[in-house]
């Protein structure tokens, strides 16, 4: 990979949950939100808009996470089984964008900004054991002094508390990273295809960085277009 790509592009970066590409409580792709979806980035790529999508594992890296753990009782092999899943989906992702897209998964940051470089749409899994999509999502935002990063799941912004377990849950509409970054230690073990709003290291990466992050429901793509925009929506805003 040559160093000499330029450091500064002028993009947007998606952390796409992988729990949004199926359908829920299956192992079944949901190729109808797949399409729509990909139409949102096709119509933003046609604008001129520099894209990188970094996928999740949802499901499968679950699974695959799981069996790994079954086999030889390692969180670090169970990381790698999910970077497999994650890696997987983004074969999903890369199949429905076509020709829009970097001819491969993109598996490290300079990866993605080549191919941003070639006027592709990025499209990446994890990169290494021990950090999430997440964070790997932030870490190109790094690389490429991206403008702001979104993070697309099932889960319509950032709440005080699990709104899938308590219906009084309170949504922020913006906060700071320092106060995300409490959330995220309160919630975050490090395990594998654990459940929680956003990992810590993605966390303290893009308060270092100043990075605005938008949390957005990936259900409502109107609210995903919204974000992607930098314009106003039903998800949370942090930034300081």
């Amino acid at each position: 990979m040559p160093h000499n790509l330029e450091h500064t592009i002028d993009c947007a970066v998606i952390s796409l949950g992988g729990s949004m590409l199926y359908k829920t409580g299956t192992l079944e792709v949901d190729f109808s939100y797949l399409k729509n979806f990909c139409n949102l980035i096709k119509k933003m790529h046609a604008e001129g808009e520099k894209l990188v999508i970094v996928v999740g594992g949802g499901a499968l890296a679950k699974k695959y996470a799981q069996e790994a753990r079954d086999s030889t009782h390692s969180e670090f092999f169970a990381d790698r089984n999910a970077i497999k899943a994650t890696r997987e989906n983004a074969l999903f992702v890369l199949a429905e964008l076509g020709p829009l897209a970097f001819s491969q998964v993109c598996q490290t940051p300079d990866d993605c900004a080549l191919a941003l470089k070639a006027k592709k749409v990025a499209v990446a899994g994890g990169f290494l054991e021990g950090i999430t999509t997440d964070a790997c999502a932030v870490i190109v935002a790094e690389r490429t002094s991206a403008r702001h990063v979104l993070n697309v799941s099932i889960v319509d912004g950032v709440f005080d508390s699990d709104p899938r377990k308590n219906p009084q849950a309170k949504r922020f509409s913006a906060m700071t990273h320092a106060q995300l970054l409490d959330i995220a230690v309160r919630d975050d073990d490090r395990r594998a295809r654990a459940n929680f709003i956003f990992d810590l290291i993605a966390c303290k990466l893009a308060a270092r960085s100043n990075i605005t992050l938008h949390f957005v429901g990936g259900t409502n793509l109107v609210e995903v277009e919204k974000a992607l925009r930098a314009e106003p929506h039903g998800g949370t805003v942090v930034k300081d």
